[in-house]
């Protein structure tokens, strides 16, 4: 499924591009403006709401998956993260307008997702579950035990503190947190996401500036090495192209999961009345979470790489740690390992949201919720000590079966998309 992933995302995403003319001037203006909006309304906040889902997004796979796909993939990886960003965006955009077009109102609280847009706009009750399975299946692998491994990886090699130590002092934390329903999770996201990124983004804008010449180098190099055919052979170098392009492609879409759905669970819980300005709060998810964060993260492990060793290919946190250390010493260790384990726990709250949300779309009662929550906190805690490398490539296939499924629900309701967005602009014109 893996090396058909960067077909389904440029094409679908090509046509969300043109039928919605998302990068149209009068787009763009909007998307930012929609950042400022302010509402009024009781429940989660848009902005809330975005928070939940970038703190989904902005997890390990911006620091280990970045890693992991340039020492799979090259430099050129980097390149087709953004090829996929950039095609994401627009059904990142349709799949948030379909998630509000179509949430319900379940205990005075909107819920929705793909669940819910393919059991009620497609009437395709057994996809709908099949959804949900897959969601549940990836909230415990990507959402929990990598998230749980690489914060406790990142805690012991800094602090030498024993995993299943980090694994359990989550496990708790979580549970109370998600406890709390989704009011709680976006009070706690609302106030951790900008604050960690900022602290991430300083530490890493400071690194590529201080080294501009290399940077610069670097820069170059993602585009040389996303088409290079020198030297090597058409046949050997044709296979690092097109491994470039699917660790990029397949990490970038671990990082800001466009096309499989999952943050627009969290995009449902806006109290916004306007799908298609909530979309525009999807499409900055993305640009945040790969344009900006991937991007800064992989100059800095670019820079920094000619210089660092016997790095594990299969272990992103180690390689990206070491890359920020090289630069600060045992001052950026400190750093990257707060980082993580704050962008991990965030992430690992966010998808036991999703989980829950899925679970109760298939049961309709709220003990099997809890039962839910319990296992995902026994995960947790194992997941601080499972071996990565298996992980990762379970991973990518729980992502790229999320996206096959979900891609062609969207495609399937796409006038729906359509519509939103040019009554949208009707109406503010």
């Amino acid at each position: 499924m893996l090396p058909l992933l960067p077909l389904v995302i440029i094409l679908s995403g090509l046509y969300f591009l043109i039928k919605t003319r998302l990068f149209a001037p009068k787009r763009l203006k909007r998307s930012v403006k929609s950042l400022f909006t302010k509402n009024t309304d009781s429940g989660v906040s848009p902005v809330a709401a975005l928070t939940v889902a970038l703190a989904g997004t902005l997890g390990v796979g911006n620091i280990a998956g970045v890693a992991v796909a340039i020492m799979l993939g090259g430099a050129g990886a980097v390149f087709w993260m953004w090829v996929g960003a950039f095609f994401s965006m627009s059904v990142k955009y349709a799949e948030t307008v379909l998630a509000l077009r179509y949430r319900c109102i379940e205990n005075g609280k909107s819920v929705g997702g793909p669940m819910y847009y393919i059991y009620s706009g497609l009437g395709k009750k057994r996809i709908a579950v099949a959804f949900c399975v897959l969601c549940i299946c990836s909230s415990l692998g990507s959402g929990c035990v990598i998230q749980s491994n690489s914060a406790a990886v990142a805690i012991r090699l800094q602090y030498g503190v024993p995993p299943i130590v980090t694994g359990c002092i989550l496990a708790v934390l979580c549970g109370l947190i998600v406890l709390g329903g989704i009011g709680s999770i976006s009070r706690f996201t609302l106030k951790a996401v900008p604050l960690v990124s900022m602290v991430f983004l300083v530490l890493s804008a400071f690194i590529i500036v201080s080294n501009a010449s290399e940077a610069l180098v670097s820069f170059f190099d993602i585009f040389a090495s996303a088409f290079s055919f020198k030297s090597v052979g058409a046949g050997v170098t044709g296979l690092s192209v097109m491994n470039s392009i699917k660790q990029g492609m397949a990490k970038g879409s671990l990082s800001h999961e466009s096309g499989a759905g999952t943050s627009a669970i969290s995009h449902a819980a806006a109290n916004t009345k306007s799908p298609a300005e909530q979309g525009f709060l999807g499409v900055f998810e993305v640009f945040a979470d790969t344009v900006v964060m991937c991007t800064l993260t992989a100059l800095v492990i670019l820079i920094a790489k000619p210089h660092l060793t016997s790095l594990n290919p299969n272990d992103g946190i180690s390689a990206a740690a070491c890359a920020y250390g090289f630069f600060f010493g045992n001052t950026a260790y400190h750093i990257i390992a707060v980082c993580v384990l704050f962008f991990a726990f965030a992430t690992l709250i966010c998808w036991s949201y999703y989980g829950i949300c899925c679970v109760e779309f298939l049961t309709h009662d709220k003990k099997y919720s809890v039962l839910y929550l319990v296992l995902y906190c026994i995960f947790i805690a194992l997941g601080a000590v499972t071996a990565p490398e298996f992980m990762w490539e379970l991973t990518d296939f729980f992502t790229c079966a999320l996206i096959f499924l979900n891609v062609p629900c969207v495609f399937a309701l796409r006038r729906e998309v359509t519509l939103e967005t040019e009554s949208y602009f009707l109406k503010n014109k």
